[in-house]
């Protein structure tokens, strides 16, 4: 996947998938890494849809909702 792919979450390796209509984030084992991309050990498979793009955007807005169910 392209490495803008991965970002850390809580200080685990996950990459944001879509399932109809909907976000959320997956753990991945990752490996290698060539130029842009990054290789996915584990957590993916063949088909997937993830998210390249807008990491800091999704991480806030995961964030936002983690604390507003905490009240």
């Amino acid at each position: 996947v392209p490495k803008s792919a991965v970002t850390l979450l809580q200080g685990e390796e996950v990459v944001f998938m879509l399932n109809d209509k909907e976000l959320y984030p997956q753990l991945v084992e990752t490996g290698g890494i060539r130029n842009d991309w990054i290789e996915i050990k584990n957590g993916l498979k063949k088909g997937d849809k993830v998210v390249t793009e807008g990491m800091f955007l999704l991480k806030s807005l995961l964030l936002k909702s983690q604390i507003g169910d905490a009240d």
